[in-house]
């Protein structure tokens, strides 16, 4: 078996950037503070009461990996 050669496109050249550019701290700061300030634009969508449901109880049962039950 051959292993399949990967072509270099701009997206693997500009994500190899990016993560050149967080390792430097001066810039791995500022675009941290750009990314929070897009992020913050968007507001969490809310669904509306109707379509909300109320969790009937609390009293859930957990298992762990092996089937053992958490009290």
């Amino acid at each position: 078996m051959k292993a399949k050669k990967t072509k270099l496109s701009l997206s693997n050249i500009l994500f190899g950037v990016f993560i050149v550019l967080m390792m430097i701290p001066q810039s791995r700061q500022f675009i941290q503070i750009q990314l929070q300030k897009g992020l913050s634009l968007f507001s969490p969508s809310i669904e509306d009461e109707d379509e909300q449901i109320q969790l009937q109880t609390y009293q859930w049962k957990l298992q762990d990996i092996n089937g053992d039950i958490y009290d």
